[in-house]
């Protein structure tokens, strides 16, 4: 599936299960694309109304990389910072 419509699913029905998406940690989630490599990307609510797309990366080994989790909750405290 690709990612646009794999957004759709997500904002029809907040939220996706698996295999198109996974539970990371507790504010994040990871958007599934089945391709030819394996695309991802993570995600947060903001709201209820509100997902934010954090981060997209090419997965490369079977557990998501640290890096990109670290990179995605940053991000999401510095949007959480700007927008009180």
């Amino acid at each position: 599936m690709k990612l646009r419509s794999l957004i759709q699913i997500l904002s029809v029905y907040g939220r996706l299960n698996l295999p198109e998406g996974k539970k990371i940690t507790k504010e994040l989630f990871e958007i599934r694309i089945k391709s030819a490599s394996q695309h991802r990307c993570l995600y947060a609510y903001y709201t209820k109304q509100t997902v934010i797309i954090l981060s997209a990366f090419i997965k490369k080994k079977q557990k998501t990389p640290q890096k990109e989790i670290n990179k995605a909750v940053s991000r999401l405290q510095e949007y959480k910072t700007s927008n009180i």
